[in-house]
């Protein structure tokens, strides 16, 4: 069977009556692809109303359906030809899917009526019709992917062109300073005074390899692999948050939470840590853990520490009350006081506002917007 994505069928109706006394005329025939087409011609001489329009003793109704097995997509254009082979009219029918079923026959009104269609027949009596079909495959076409990205990462793996210098714990990584202008205007302002290989910018409390993950997502590059960000989360996100690269931040903490990575032994400094980095996801699912297991965390070394942050204190008291009573916590508002950090987020990315934030900020954000799903 030819694959060609255009196929022509034709047809020629033989004998229209020119007595006015003329019904139905009908053919089947197969096209380029084997598929079998039936056009049908209704010249109907009783007036009829359908939607509005009149169609009397010169309308000329049309049909057109194929007999498929699955569903395919195509462009029909008729062209009536005269007994030389030219065109003398086109009539083009709208890209339809047909299958199946009672639903795939297609008809039209607006074909010339039968006054004008006599002017047609070839030696008044026979209709010659080609019937163009252009096929609308559901596979795509093959194109090549937008080479920005990978031209970024080129950019960042090559020495050529980089004019800012960093010492990340005795080890020298290099970059563009427009690149960090327009992705971390905190990494760009560390280099407003300018560096070299022999005079590089400092970065503390930073590992090389967090260093660079980090600057391989800021040239455009996908986040590292879940094992990795689980391994080293509270690195990345201690990154992340000190130079305000937010995308990784959010993603290292969803792996974070994903990956169940709490205990009861650290619960307390899990929560700590989220609230200091305004990680409200990974806070969120630490209070939770919190409120199941809080008898045992009470006993844990970690909750020590956790005492010495009153705030923290209120709202894992708050946590584990409105849990065990049946109450809603009243500081997050009237409207999406349940909702989740997750789903705060999605309605946020939804309408292009920041997904950054603690969650009362994030549900501030919308509220102030009023926006409602």
């Amino acid at each position: 069977m030819s694959s060609s994505p255009v196929s022509v069928a034709c047809y020629k109706f033989e004998d229209f009556s020119e007595d006015g006394n003329y019904d139905e005329y009908c053919l089947d025939i197969a096209d380029g692809r084997r598929t079998i087409w039936q056009l049908l011609f209704n010249v109907n001489p009783i007036e009829e109303r359908i939607d509005g329009n009149t169609y009397g003793d010169d309308s000329v109704r049309g049909y057109i359906t194929p007999t498929v097995e699955d569903r395919i997509t195509a462009k029909v254009s008729l062209f009536v030809r005269n007994q030389l082979g030219d065109i003398v009219h086109k009539h083009n029918i709208p890209t339809k899917t047909y299958h199946n079923d009672d639903s795939y026959e297609l008809e039209w009104f607006d074909f010339p009526q039968w006054p004008k269609l006599k002017e047609m027949l070839v030696d008044g009596k026979h209709l010659i019709i080609d019937a163009v079909i252009q096929y609308q495959d559901g596979a795509p076409y093959y194109a090549p992917k937008n080479p920005f990205g990978q031209n970024m990462l080129k950019l960042l793996d090559s020495e050529e062109d980089k004019d800012v210098f960093f010492n990340v714990d005795g080890e020298i990584i290099s970059a563009h300073k427009l690149i960090l202008k327009a992705n971390s205007t905190v990494l760009a302002n560390y280099c407003a005074g300018g560096s070299s290989k022999d005079s590089p910018i400092c970065i503390k409390d930073t590992k090389p390899d967090v260093f660079k993950h980090l600057l391989n997502f800021l040239y455009g590059g996908d986040v590292p692999k879940e094992d990795y960000m689980v391994t080293c989360g509270i690195d990345i996100i201690d990154a992340c948050d000190k130079f305000d690269v937010v995308g990784l931040k959010i993603a290292t903490e969803n792996a974070l939470v994903r990956n169940r990575v709490i205990t009861v032994d650290d619960v307390a400094e899990w929560i700590h840590f989220a609230h200091s980095k305004t990680c409200p996801l990974l806070k969120e699912y630490a209070l939770s853990y919190f409120v199941a297991c809080y008898r045992d965390v009470l006993k844990t070394e970690a909750y020590k520490s956790m005492k010495q942050c009153p705030r923290l204190m209120e709202e894992a008291m708050i946590a584990v009350y409105t849990t065990f009573n049946g109450v809603e916590d009243e500081r997050l508002g009237q409207t999406r006081r349940n909702f989740s950090v997750d789903e705060l987020r999605n309605d946020l990315g939804k309408v292009g506002l920041d997904v950054d934030g603690s969650k009362e900020m994030l549900l501030s954000r919308l509220d102030n917007r009023n926006i409602t799903f």
